[in-house]
């Protein structure tokens, strides 16, 4: 059975050797409600620790650019763009953030794309924007699950998500100034991170940190 909210809560609620009984995430209180919040926010942490963990991926957004329009709207849940694999008609794409963006006398013309810029919303936008209508293939990953309901899962595979309870319980145990606890949750911690992180980043990459995106993520 695969591992849920609720059931990530009351794992990580016997661990941590509370002594009641977590029948639903909802309306919780005292170190209920703690655990609970943990565990979601566990599961935000590591969903975030990488932009482009396999599991986050989306697939491949397409459609029909149509003449004269510049934009394309992202799709719902988007996260980042896979900026290696985006293609306009013919033109595998490069796209550019806004703030790195300078635009030029003219530039706002219909012509062939030479340019894609990612907006501060997330939208493409295309210099010079196309003459004629053009198909769009756009690899994409999604945003981090934000647990909600009991039997929400998380994106993580569920051979993996020990992973968040590990690190709910130490959040738990850190919050609770229980060393003996933090130490060990802190340990499995970090033997499932290097396990997701081999199975789940490209090309694998086990460590004890993660860099994603240049900044350095670590559990304080």
């Amino acid at each position: 059975m695969a591992r849920t909210y609720l059931s990530m809560a009351q794992a990580v609620a016997s661990d941590a050797g509370y002594a009641g009984n977590i029948q639903s995430v909802a309306a919780v209180t005292g170190d209920a409600a703690r655990i609970v919040r943990f565990v979601s926010e566990a599961c935000e942490y590591v969903e975030a620790l990488w932009g482009d963990w396999r599991f986050l991926w989306g697939g491949l957004y397409e459609g029909v650019t149509l003449a004269n329009v510049k934009t394309i709207a992202p799709p719902g849940g988007l996260y980042r763009w896979d900026q290696a694999r985006m293609f306009i008609g013919d033109f595998h794409c490069s796209p550019i953030p806004y703030h790195e963006f300078h635009p030029y006398r003219g530039i706002d013309r219909a012509g062939y794309v030479e340019t894609v810029v990612i907006m501060p919303d997330n939208s493409l936008n295309m210099y010079p924007h196309p003459d004629k209508d053009m198909n769009f293939t756009l690899s994409w990953y999604k945003s981090p699950m934000v647990l909600v309901d009991d039997e929400d899962e998380p994106n993580i595979p569920d051979k993996f998500r020990k992973i968040i309870e590990s690190y709910a319980l130490w959040l738990y145990a850190m919050y609770d100034d229980s060393q003996e606890l933090a130490a060990k949750s802190q340990g499995e911690y970090e033997k499932w991170l290097r396990l997701l992180e081999a199975d789940q980043r490209p090309g694998g990459y086990p460590t004890n940190q993660s860099y994603g995106n240049h900044v350095v993520i670590s559990a304080e």
